[in-house]
């Protein structure tokens, strides 16, 4: 049987993307040339606390409501706004230098030919970003500076390892 939405759903729905264009709106405004959302951890953290406390404040509106019919909106919600927040950290990782934009850069200003010592420089940008990202994953407690996972690592990756394990290690793109 087909279940027409209520009132209180499309307040949900509402709510939920008015929350995912204000969380955009309010980075793009006022945030955007802020210091403390200059790093990935910080943005993530941005997100991450945006994401959690979302559904919180739905189950509180919610609540005037039957809460169990509302929880498709609310799983709603928290998809809308994964699909948004994971959008919005690639573009923004994208747009933090990245070495393949650096190596497309550098081929068009050179008209498409790159010497040898073009490319040594490019390579060095490579090895100093996954140096880079090593760094901030042992600050995380992830790696340890060897490289190897600690605990922490190992726990991290088993959502990473789920999803390889259930694409059969296929590319999903």
């Amino acid at each position: 049987m087909i279940q027409t939405p209520s009132s209180g759903d499309s307040v949900l729905c509402c709510l939920s993307a008015g929350s995912v264009g204000g969380h955009f709106l309010l980075y793009a405004t006022a945030f955007r040339r802020s210091t403390w959302l200059q790093t990935e951890r910080s943005i993530f953290a941005w997100h991450a606390i945006s994401y959690l406390l979302q559904p919180v404040v739905l189950m509180l509106v919610a609540w005037h409501w039957d809460l169990e019919a509302a929880l498709p909106s609310i799983i709603f919600a928290a998809a809308l706004h994964g699909i948004y927040s994971l959008s919005f950290l690639e573009l923004w990782s994208l747009t933090q230098g990245s070495y393949s934009l650096g190596i497309l850069a550098h081929v068009s200003k050179a008209g498409g030919h790159a010497t040898p010592a073009d490319l040594g420089r490019l390579q060095s940008v490579g090895q100093s970003k996954q140096s880079s990202r090593q760094a901030d994953l042992g600050r995380m407690g992830l790696v340890r500076p060897d490289g190897t996972r600690t605990l922490a690592g190992r726990l991290a990756a088993i959502p990473l390892r789920t999803i390889l394990w259930l694409s059969n290690g296929r590319s999903m793109n």
